[in-house]
């Protein structure tokens, strides 16, 4: 096999394994089950074969050039983005219109590579709103705050203090959201400007659906919102208030806990989250 071969190789096995990285495997999954048979395939071409590889000072460099658009604006600073947020946020005076300008908001880039808008689910007028944290690949491409095995979880959770994200009966219901609006790419952690702009974004929707009560569910949303320093253990079980920046007339009893995707990986802490919901139960019955 020629040094050219090998060297074409091992850039396309390179490229192979940015991608998988980067999270493109996602946009896969509609079609996992016809990927079965992937399992048996021969993986000969993956596998550099001998002789070794020359030193990269020896590889032919290939040559990539960007579209540059001179004419692109410069991205946003932090600064610049959150003012641009909190102009958008002060015109805004009801759930749906609040949802129709993130549809128009451009200031994360995380927004262009994100499937859907997560917004909300449930009924608007619900006392129950439950925060999670940021949306996954499930939700990204659902559309919803939870979804896949996290969205069964707390579907049946729920139904042990007779509530449902999908009833009509407001009385029953819940209102779901995110502290982020669009899944990073690949799931990777947030960015200190998009949980500011995410925080800024949710204190309005708080302000706006006016729960009874809030069940916040995981560390990142935790501590953004609370302001809290205290890992979720501690936290968890523990009543909260939350004032929104946007309407400090109201005060929201907020019970903290673990999110669906942790206790899938600590079973053990599923009997404290069911402690945390019955307390959110009496809160509404109050």
């Amino acid at each position: 096999m020629s040094e050219n071969t090998l060297a074409e190789q091992d850039a396309l096995i390179g490229a192979l394994t940015f991608y998988l990285e980067s999270g493109v495997s996602d946009f896969c999954m509609a079609e996992a089950s016809d990927m079965s048979a992937w399992e048996k395939a021969p993986l000969n071409i993956l596998k550099p074969v001998a002789p070794p590889m020359p030193a990269p000072s020896a590889l032919p460099q290939a040559e990539f050039h960007a579209d540059i658009d001179d004419d692109a604006p410069a991205p946003l600073g932090k600064a610049e983005v959150i003012a641009e947020v909190t102009a958008l946020l002060e015109k805004i005076d009801n759930i749906d219109a609040l949802r129709d300008a993130l549809t128009k908001f451009d200031g994360l880039s995380i927004k262009k590579t994100a499937s859907n808008l997560v917004f909300s689910e449930g009924h608007k007028d619900a006392p129950l709103m439950i925060i999670s944290e940021f949306p996954q690949a499930d939700e990204d491409i659902s559309g919803t705050p939870f979804a896949g095995v996290n969205r069964k979880l707390v579907d049946y959770a729920l139904s042990g203090i007779a509530r449902d994200i999908k009833s009509d009966d407001a009385s029953k219901a819940v209102y779901t959201t995110s502290l982020l609006n669009w899944r990073p790419p690949g799931s990777r952690s947030p960015q200190d400007v998009e949980l500011e702009v995410s925080r800024l974004i949710l204190d309005k929707h708080i302000a706006l659906v006016k729960p009874k009560a809030i069940f916040m569910l995981g560390n990142i949303v935790c501590k953004k919102v609370l302001g809290c320093k205290t890992n979720i253990n501690k936290l968890r079980g523990n009543w909260q208030s939350y004032k929104p920046e946007c309407a400090p007339e109201l005060s929201i009893p907020v019970m903290p806990s673990y999110h669906p995707s942790a206790l899938l990986g600590a079973p053990k802490n599923k009997r404290l989250f069911w402690s945390d919901l019955l307390q959110i139960k009496a809160k509404l019955a109050e």
